[in-house]
């Protein structure tokens, strides 16, 4: 029996926020969809493409807008985060802490993760069944 395709999971182009976990990179806006062949996060000056082959983990971060990917880019691994919501910036402002700042972005995504949901536990199992459906 043969597992599903990427075509049996199509996925609407979503505008989310990314950054590449570990780097000193802000957050970018652009546009999410999933291709026959890859993960592609287009932007204003050119798009990302994450091969599905490359893929090692998909994750819905629990309790937040947030989905993770794990990716093999030249024998590393490479973490990405794609926020369904505008992140808050975690800048102390005032005479306010770093760790306030912290909690109070935190307490953001928290308030926004019920709204998000169906839709980034939706794009995790899209995800995990076209690279399953890659690797045959």
């Amino acid at each position: 029996m043969k597992g599903p395709s990427v075509e049996d999971v199509p996925m609407e182009p979503v505008r989310v926020w990314g950054v590449r976990l570990g780097s000193s990179d802000q957050e970018a806006e652009g546009l999410l969809s999933l291709e026959s062949d890859a993960i592609v996060f287009a932007l204003e000056d050119g798009d990302l493409r994450l091969p599905l082959d490359s893929v090692r983990k998909a994750r819905r971060i629990r309790g937040s807008p947030v989905l993770t990917l794990d990716c093999d880019q030249e024998g590393q691994i490479a973490r990405f985060a794609f926020f369904f919501v505008k992140p808050p910036s975690l800048k102390p402002t005032g005479r306010e802490s770093k760790g306030r700042a912290k909690r109070r972005g935190t307490a953001y995504l928290v308030t926004r993760a019920p709204k998000t949901k169906e839709l980034i536990a939706g794009w995790e199992q899209a995800i995990r069944d076209a690279v399953a459906a890659r690797r045959g």
